[in-house]
């Protein structure tokens, strides 16, 4: 009874040839006793002529075994335990044999390359290979002696105690333990395995924004947050004031929301201004219509209006459209041709008092001397990032006495750049009534751009922007400063990216304008020392907005110098300080003004 409680009757998986035997009639049955029988057997037996083993031999349903191989079976419990008599083989023929080889052969490949089970009549073959009959090699005995199933009463190999195989039984090489004996041996069945240690992150460098954040909402604030987040259910705005629907504008605008819908929104008979920020959506028709539908307008910027076609200006040059207009500003027209811009300069040219266009690659020299001839009061003359204009430009521009701004802007390409000649006699013609003067980019123009054009004419600039000059020198800025009149009460100076200027320039540019200056652009100054630095907070007491990213000696006490003078209060409301690594954490704030960019290494912070 022994033998046959050492195998219980769970069954795996067959192969294609068992179960078509089986089909048949014909079974294999196989156990560990009834194998190892099989396999001392075929030892003996002699191989027929073909040579093929006995082992090919199938045994017919009847076929019983020897005494020593009987198999385990839970329906024969109560059998008695006399040999049954021997039976003869019966051996399959070659066409047969042949014929069940073809038929697994193509339920193999109906399988498409997965890999079947191994047969039963091959099951004595490696053992130990098997993982389910194989040794535990761990501390569990989940795959105990194939002889001993769970549930089962076994004896400890340690003390002789007997007690019940579970899955967590512990075996070595005497043979099972008890639970008692298991945990003697320093083998825990019930422990869980540890988690492997997860490796930390290596630390990020982050930028912080120190801002401040409004505590408590206003009301008009939070119906206007509502009123953009739903424009397109909304039917009118009512009266409520062009400061608030310019608000809305901006909102919608800036989440690309403005469409050819919800843009009469902000339509009305009574606008003499109107200011779309984002016309990306709004199509040649919109642009027409917008004439129609705000006929007294006086003042129009078009942002963004990349879709506009000729037929919108040709439309607009007709005499009953835009009667009023008198400044008209336009981003990015790329799609208008200059037949539509000269029509429109005829027409219209004569009312004009501003024009001002950016990202016009078609409009040419000899639109610009229609816009001359016909817009003799012109006031504001914007020609940025025009990639056409070059020298020869400013002959006719140099005949507009009127001008207060000028914006010759490059597209910073670098292709084309005006010299410090032409500019030089541009200024000798117009420089004395400039207020603004706008040369970004123009990277050929050197010192005396600035000495004999800039400080020698101008004597009412309010705003000077020269960035990205790289031929432009410290000494060469700080003489400008020096030699410009006092009557140029300049409030925003913008020479950020000039990679050569330094303390020198600062020193003169705070000394001629700190007191006036609302914002100051300085980035990229990296030569510039902190005791320059520090002067900003002294003399600059005014300004709102400051940009020194990237300038090098920028630390902690600088900082502190902007943000709480020795004298006074600040009214600085913005700070960028991109690109200074030596700000730490720790750097001094105030309630009210908002620090942009300061880096953060997490790792100096856990030293």
């Amino acid at each position: 009874m022994s033998q046959r409680r050492g195998r219980n009757n769970i069954t795996g998986p067959t192969s294609a040839l068992t179960s078509f035997l089986r089909e048949h009639g014909i079974t294999a049955r196989t156990s560990v006793f009834a194998q190892r029988t099989n396999i001392t057997d075929s030892q003996d037996e002699p191989r027929d002529e073909d040579g093929e083993d006995a082992e090919d031999q199938i045994e017919g349903p009847s076929q019983p075994h020897e005494r020593g191989a009987e198999e385990y079976a839970s329906d024969n419990l109560d059998d008695s335990e006399e040999p049954n008599p021997p039976k003869k083989k019966r051996k399959l023929t070659k066409a047969v044999e042949e014929k069940l080889k073809a038929k697994e052969r193509a339920k193999m490949e109906k399988k498409k390359g997965r890999k079947s089970m191994p047969d039963d009549d091959d099951a004595d073959d490696d053992d130990e290979d098997d993982p389910y009959k194989a040794k535990s090699k761990g501390v569990m005995a989940q795959a105990l002696e194939s002889s001993v199933p769970i549930g089962t009463f076994q004896n400890c190999a340690t003390c002789g105690k007997k007690f019940t195989v579970t899955k967590y039984t512990v075996s070595n090489d005497s043979g099972l333990l008890c639970h008692t004996c298991a945990k003697a041996s320093g083998a825990d069945p019930f422990k869980r395995q540890a988690a492997p240690r997860k490796r930390k992150p290596a630390a990020k460098r982050v930028v912080q924004n120190f801002e401040e954040v409004e505590a408590v909402r206003p009301l008009t604030g939070m119906c206007i947050n509502i009123i953009s987040k739903y424009i397109d259910h909304v039917d009118e705005l009512g009266d409520i004031g062009a400061v608030n629907m310019d608000r809305i504008c901006k909102i919608v605008s800036k989440t690309r929301n403005l469409t050819e819908e919800n843009v009469r929104l902000f339509y009305g008979v009574s606008n003499h201004s109107l200011v779309i920020y984002d016309s990306t959506n709004l199509q040649p028709d919109t642009f027409e219509t917008m004439a129609y539908l705000n006929p007294n307008l006086e003042q129009l910027a078009l942002h963004m209006c990349g879709r506009m076609e000729s037929r919108v200006l040709e439309h607009w040059a007709q005499q009953s459209q835009l009667q009023h207009i008198k400044r008209i500003e336009l981003l990015g027209p790329f799609l208008v041709r200059e037949e539509a811009w000269k029509l429109f300069l005829r027409e219209k040219g004569p009312q004009l008092t501003g024009f001002l266009i950016t990202n016009a690659p078609r409009f040419t020299r000899e639109c610009l001397d229609i816009l001359v001839e016909n817009a003799s009061q012109l006031q504001e003359l914007r020609l940025a990032e025009v990639n056409q204009i070059e020298d020869s430009w400013l002959e006719p521009i140099a005949q507009l006495t009127s001008l207060n701004n000028l914006d010759l802007a490059s597209d910073l390409s670098g292709r084309k750049s005006l010299s410090s000649a032409a500019v030089i006699d541009l200024l000798k013609a117009i420089g004395g009534n400039l207020a603004l003067l706008n040369l970004n980019g123009h990277e050929d123009l050197e010192d005396d751009a600035l000495t004999e054009g800039i400080a020698g004419n101008c004597q009412r600039l309010e705003e000077l922007y020269l960035r990205l000059l790289p031929m432009i020198t410290d000494a060469g800025v700080a003489t400008l400063f020096k030699d410009l009149p006092r009557t140029n009460r300049l409030t925003r100076i913008d020479m950020s990216r000039c990679h050569g200027l330094s303390s020198l320039a600062l020193t003169a540019l705070l000394d001629h304008s700190g007191a006036t200056l609302t914002f100051l652009g300085i980035n990229s100054w990296k030569d510039a020392d902190e005791m320059a630095l520090n002067g900003i907070g002294e003399k600059a007491k005014k300004l709102v907005e400051l940009d020194i990213g990237w300038c090098r000696n920028v630390n902690d006490l600088v900082i502190g110098s902007l943000l709480k003078p020795k004298k006074g209060r600040t009214q600085l409301k913005t700070l960028s300080c991109f690109g200074c690594n030596r700000i730490t954490n720790d750097c001094p704030r105030q309630i009210g003004v908002n620090i942009v960019g300061v880096e953060t290494d997490l790792r100096r912070q856990r030293l």
